[in-house]
């Protein structure tokens, strides 16, 4: 089975049709489109709903944007995660709450029971031989 970037072909299509399609892609009206590729509306009206050449080289440019932009996006929440990372090591508690709060997380779901002021500071139940966590162990927790 060919996966879909094997069965692309590129379209033949004149000059004015490129123009045409950067202005289309760019978010360009009809009139606006017309007035760039030197045509009649009614002429990029036929294109767009006519046209196969065009219409096929006209949806894989939107293809091609929309896989730039999800690739931006990536990159983006990548850098913001990081940022927020190092937020939470230097201690800005504030920041992991926010991070919390952004992904509609429950505290209780992720660390148990969190009193009215924050997070838990009781001891395990059965004896455990452990402290309270301060507030800066537990939203480091949340990144570990």
């Amino acid at each position: 089975m060919t996966s879909p970037d094997e069965t692309r072909h590129e379209a033949t299509l004149t000059r004015k049709q490129e123009l045409a399609l950067d202005c289309l892609i760019g978010g360009g009206t009809v009139t606006a489109t017309s007035d760039a590729a030197g045509v009649s509306r009614q002429t990029v009206s036929h294109w767009s709903n006519h046209d196969h050449d065009f219409q096929l080289a006209f949806n894989e440019r939107r293809i091609d944007l929309n896989k730039q932009t999800q690739e931006l996006v990536r990159t983006l929440d990548i850098a913001a995660l990081d940022l927020l990372g190092t937020e939470v090591a230097n201690g800005n508690v504030d920041a992991a709450l926010q991070w919390v709060k952004s992904r509609k997380l429950s505290v209780g779901y992720l660390v148990g029971p969190v009193q009215a002021s924050g997070p838990s500071t009781t001891t395990e139940p059965s004896g455990a031989d452990t402290e309270p966590q301060s507030p800066l162990e537990w939203a480091d927790g949340l990144l570990h």
